[in-house]
């Protein structure tokens, strides 16, 4: 393909990054990323034998990598998509957590909160825009480089679809909760387009009301999974297939809308979404390619509920298997079997509940979130005691501490020593690891030590905690004894799936090679014929490329 270069400024936060733009020639017509929320690379394997649909085919056809990680260490939904769409670490891309301590404002703030991007669609919900995130995503390369190609983003999860639309998208829709429409906010559109408005007036929603979720498959395809009823799971009550919608209401109501996104059925409204956006925005239809961003986020709702060895997730992945199977069909009938490319990744893992870690005799814990902040309040009090100054500790979170420096000072105690001396006492804890302070975390002649580099990886300076903390591994920070979460350097969290598939990939490979998540953006680019800028951290996955 004949390219013709030419150079681009752009200013990102302060930063010149240049671009060598290409005028982008055919095909493939459409990229589509598919980011599967919360879904381990386990999840490929130990069902590989069941799948027959799109899982399948994006296996058997396209290149399987089984060893792609997340390198850094938060591992959260906003984290890891920022790291996919921008082809960075946080520390770049300056997304550090779900939501974080700003110290400017002396608040917790999201994500994706933007009190100046009120949300369309709805009438209630905080406003969301991307005004956190400090790198372009691949969406804003194509669109730097190819004017004329559209770059969409959609998700059950209005910040997920953030981080993936990036800054000048043409469209960034998520699923309502409290209705069970598509809605945006006004940093994206200030009116809802006719083919939306349709949709959401459409059963599609609520297509499962009266039906439930019922077991979809024979016994056996169970086995991987621990017994059904398992007390930890969900809420401890409803915890037994099937599980029914509450129809008391004798219409799909609030309460509705928001038990069905852990099911798999909120996946198959949002592909059907998916669907009718191809459609109506005819992507994929001229010779400048597209860009399209789905995460699907039942498997997360339903991993954190009932945990990555039930039942439900079985089930929950079967039908995923179907569900992409037949949207890579609708892509086939539309925009062309040939016309194609398909990324299947995840923004993260999960860690197993620990009741099944002690059926394998590994030992895990649960400590409650209350227990939690009482130790380290009492840790960090006893601490100030000691030093001879007020409490200190303004946000203790599972993955750091922050702490009012300025009260250190006021004593003449330097906010190196005041760190110092609360990671030596908070290491004493027998649930924390590792404590790493923001010195040893910044200073240009750290010590590097355990996990230091993904923790580095993980945080901006100045969006960073205090201390950095590493709890033992499995260990569990819950609010009820039930479920499970994420968020920890460990490679249940950190290894995900990545496969690549359709046109100008060199398909039937598995590749073995350890890669990581910022490398999708770089190498997907490649495939659409744009030169990813300068500055990124990830790196072209060559063995994709059809020679």
């Amino acid at each position: 393909m004949d390219r013709v270069w030419r150079v681009v400024l752009s200013s990102v936060c302060g930063c010149v990054i240049l671009f060598a733009a290409a005028s982008v020639g055919a095909a493939p017509r459409l990229a589509v990323v598919i980011v599967v929320d919360q879904m381990r690379a386990d999840y490929l394997t130990r069902l590989e034998s069941e799948y027959t649909g799109g899982l399948n085919r994006l296996v058997k056809g396209g290149v399987r990598f089984t060893e792609a990680h997340h390198d850094h260490a938060v591992t959260v939904t906003s984290v890891g998509h920022a790291a996919i769409a921008t082809g960075c670490f946080p520390g770049r891309h300056g997304i550090v957590g779900n939501s974080w301590f700003d110290r400017r404002s002396g608040r917790v703030v999201t994500s994706w909160g933007d009190s100046a991007a009120p949300v369309v669609g709805s009438t209630v919900g905080e406003g969301v825009s991307p005004a956190a995130l400090l790198r372009p995503t691949l969406g804003e390369w194509l669109k730097e480089q190819s004017p004329s190609s559209r770059v969409f983003a959609i998700s059950g999860k209005n910040y997920a679809a953030a981080m993936m639309g990036g800054h000048h998208p043409d469209g960034v829709w998520w699923y309502d909760h409290r209705t069970g429409n598509f809605i945006t906010s006004t940093y994206y559109l200030t009116q809802v387009p006719d083919w939306v408005e349709a949709f959401n007036r459409s059963e599609a929603k609520d297509h499962y009301y009266r039906k439930g979720w019922e077991r979809g498959w024979p016994e056996a395809s169970y086995s991987s999974a621990h017994s059904d009823s398992f007390p930890s799971e969900n809420d401890g009550i409803d915890i037994t297939f099937p599980h029914h919608f509450d129809t008391t209401s004798r219409t799909p109501d609030s309460s509705y809308y928001g038990a069905l996104r852990v099911t798999p059925f909120s996946d198959e409204l949002l592909i059907d979404f998916a669907a009718a956006l191809v459609r109506d925005e005819q992507l994929g239809t001229d010779t400048v390619p597209d860009l399209l961003w789905i995460s699907c986020s039942a498997t997360d709702m339903i991993g954190h509920a009932f945990g990555p060895d039930s039942r439900e997730m079985v089930d929950n992945l079967l039908r995923l298997d179907g569900t992409i199977g037949g949207f890579l069909g609708f892509l086939d009938g539309t925009v062309g079997a040939d016309n194609y490319v398909v990324v299947l990744a995840s923004d993260h893992g999960v860690m197993p509940f620990p009741e099944d870690l002690a059926r394998q005799g590994i030992m895990g814990q649960r400590v409650s979130r209350v227990e939690y902040r009482r130790i380290i309040d009492s840790v960090v009090a006893g601490t100030a005691e000691a030093l001879g100054i007020g409490e200190p500790l303004i946000e203790a979170r599972v993955n750091g501490i922050v702490l009012d420096t300025g009260a250190a000072l006021t004593r003449g105690i330097a906010p190196e020593d005041l760190r110092q001396a609360v990671a030596a006492d908070l290491r004493r804890v027998p649930f924390i690891d590792e404590v790493m302070t923001y010195d040893e975390l910044f200073a240009p002649r750290a010590v590097v030590r355990g996990y230091r580099d993904v923790y580095r990886r993980s945080f901006c300076p100045d969006r960073a905690p205090d201390l950095a903390l590493r709890l033992v591994e499995y260990t569990l920070i819950d609010d009820g004894g039930h479920g499970t979460t994420h968020g920890s350097p460990y490679d249940h969290d950190t290894h995900v799936p990545l496969l690549f598939f359709g046109q100008g990939v060199l398909g039937g490979q598995v590749i073995a090679t350890p890669v990581r998540t910022v490398d999708i953006a770089p190498t997907l680019a490649a495939m659409i014929g744009i030169k990813a800028p300068e500055g990124i951290d990830g790196s072209v996955l060559t063995e994709v490329l059809a020679k």
